[in-house]
């Protein structure tokens, strides 16, 4: 039983790895446009990208729980967040203000949730 579910718990982490290294080569793109742009495409390209990726988990994984699945991604977007901006993240951190930060996360999180939710319908 714990083994099932930590080959769950690791399949959302792949797929939610995935989709975050994807947003992070998709925003090298638009680093050297205005702040409110940037913040805009941050957004958009954050809710398209996981968007995509978690209907892919969801189709192949289909009697998965969407409030499970959204609390494993969850745990696995913060582990890589940290991760960058610890050690990878070059300059100093602004990037956990409102906009850079707490806005696209809950639109993901939301994202997830609701792919999940609509799946199961």
């Amino acid at each position: 039983m714990l083994r099932n579910r930590f080959f769950k718990f690791f399949n959302v982490f792949v797929h939610t790895f995935v989709a975050w290294v994807v947003l992070m080569f998709v925003l090298n793109f638009f680093t050297s446009l205005s702040r409110d742009v940037f913040a805009f495409l941050h957004i958009l390209f954050a809710v398209i990208i996981f968007a995509i990726v978690f209907r892919s988990y969801y189709q192949a994984h289909e009697n998965s729980s969407h409030f499970v699945t959204v609390i494993q991604a969850i745990v696995s977007f913060v582990i890589f967040e940290i991760v960058y901006i610890n050690f990878f993240q070059p300059g100093p951190s602004h990037l956990l203000d409102f906009i850079d930060w707490i806005l696209p996360f809950f639109l993901v999180v939301s994202t997830i949730y609701a792919i999940g939710k609509h799946k199961r319908l």
